[in-house]
């Protein structure tokens, strides 16, 4: 496969990346690590046109789009491991043409790192990973993180209340939300957790995997109806590794080959109707690369020496778009599939 890359803007430590939809047009977002660094939206069909979403705070990893909420979506803020007490918050967005990007907090929640959304019972349930409870200095891990879920108000601007579904995670880092199933992965393995009963607050937890974690993603690539689970390991990894579910189990298949540090974003993609991992690691030589299957497990280099951090995937009007965080080379990019 080969891939234009594109690049949009110098973005210092860019950390963030997302896809949504304003007034029925493709938005490409992208968020830094550095208070000091604009939050920039990207119209897709004309890259020209962008507009800031916010400026004066940093420390973003995740950006979602509300469902059947129009120009609406929410985006972590200051988390920061090295600032104690934790400012870290979740943004509610909203955005008109008239007035551009508004904006209020939903909730703050020290050390909030990640966070998905799930529908349940005609609520939306907003699910928010925490990487530890209390940090004195950044490298402190001596409290573990947790898992919380609040239900999204009806209404914009109004604050939510959470509550705990999970605790123990230690280097809470790796969050994922797939068929209304929370993967939470830490030092303490990988978690799904899912809801029986809003109304009873009945949280289905299930330990499948007690290694230690730092990412995992989900992804059919040999195509046999079951799906593949790539993994980072540990916390901020040097090993990157493919499972096969078999009876229930978890077997590790494959190895990423390559010497790597502090591996970062890993993401599930479809390029052609074929199934892929792609994956970013911002260390070593700081490659992003896709992992597939033709007779057998193979990966290629797209780039070295960018340094994702995070990695989004947009395929629409027959263009198919890695979105990357470069945040080794301070790069909001996009690489983009060459037509054979």
């Amino acid at each position: 496969m080969k891939f234009e890359k594109i690049v949009l803007d110098e973005v210092v430590r860019c950390y963030a990346v997302s896809n949504i939809v304003l007034d029925g047009e493709e938005v490409l977002l992208y968020a830094s690590e550095d208070p000091n660094t604009n939050c920039i939206a990207y119209w897709k069909n004309d890259l020209n046109r962008k507009e800031v979403v916010w400026n004066n705070s940093g420390g973003c990893m995740s950006i979602i789009q509300i469902p059947n909420r129009e120009n609406e979506f929410l985006a972590v803020q200051e988390f920061y491991l090295k600032v104690t007490p934790s400012k870290s918050r979740l943004i509610w967005f909203k955005y008109s043409k008239e007035k551009g990007f508004e904006s209020e907090v939903l909730v703050e929640i020290p050390y909030l790192h990640r966070f998905g959304l799930i529908k349940v019972e005609n609520e939306i349930l907003v699910l928010m990973s925490i990487i530890a409870k209390e940090k004195e200095y950044k490298e402190d891990w001596r409290t573990p993180g947790q898992l919380y879920y609040g239900k999204l108000p009806k209404n914009y601007g109004e604050k939510m209340q959470y509550k705990l579904v999970l605790d123990g995670l230690f280097k809470n880092h790796g969050f994922l939300i797939k068929n209304n199933i929370v993967y939470c992965s830490s030092e303490n393995g990988l978690y799904e957790v899912s809801v029986n009963s809003l109304n009873h607050e009945e949280w289905k937890i299930v330990r499948s995997l007690d290694s230690p974690l730092s990412e995992v993603a989900f992804s059919d690539i040999d195509n046999d109806g079951i799906e593949e689970m790539l993994t980072i390991e540990p916390f901020h990894g040097n090993t990157i590794n493919l499972y096969k579910k078999t009876d229930g189990v978890y077997t590790q298949i494959y190895k990423y080959p390559n010497e790597i540090d502090f591996a970062h974003a890993i993401q599930s993609i479809n390029i052609n109707g074929k199934n892929y991992f792609v994956f970013g690691v911002r260390r070593v030589n700081a490659e992003i690369g896709i992992i597939g299957f033709d007779n057998e497990i193979y990966y290629e280099i797209i780039e070295s020496g960018a340094g994702p951090a995070n990695i989004s995937f947009l395929s629409k009007d027959c263009d198919q778009w890695i979105l990357s965080a470069n945040h080794t080379k301070n790069e909001a990019a996009i690489y983009k599939l060459e037509k054979e």
